[in-house]
């Protein structure tokens, strides 16, 4: 292998077997010619696995709640939280994705609320509020 010629890059892949769908992040190192392709799961795969789990048991277990405090203090919710800074991208593709009441998990990891009061409580105007400041942030 020509060492010179490598190039690493990360992506998301997907796939199926037996009819579950798996999701991964990986690292390629690609040499160039004969397409030698090495994967090396990244440590953000298992960030990026504990957070849809979360996510997924969170919204299943809060989907017929109609306390907002009690949907935000759900233990998937809190657990995401304590992942802290790591959990501001997969939290905005969430938004961006399936806008969602993330935006106090979102106000707790970065110390911030772009949200002006005039749009509290409006959830398209709150995403919208985060979104843009993700973008102003380079999020």
């Amino acid at each position: 292998m020509n060492y010179a010629a490598v190039k690493e890059t990360s992506s998301t892949a997907s796939g199926s077997y037996a009819g579950i769908k798996i999701n991964w992040d990986v690292t390629h190192l690609v040499e160039r010619g004969p397409a030698t392709i090495f994967y090396m799961p990244t440590q953000e795969s298992a960030l990026n696995a504990r957070f849809r789990e979360l996510a997924k048991r969170w919204k299943d277990e809060t989907l017929d709640m109609s306390s907002l405090s009690d949907i935000i203090t759900h233990p998937a919710y809190l657990q995401i939280i304590a992942m802290g800074r790591k959990a501001l991208p997969l939290l905005l593709d969430q938004l961006r994705n399936e806008p969602d009441h993330w935006f106090a998990a979102l106000s707790a990891i970065s110390n911030h609320n772009p949200v002006p009061p005039q749009q509290a409580g409006n959830l398209d105007q709150m995403t919208e509020a985060w979104l843009a400041w993700a973008e102003q942030s380079e999020m």
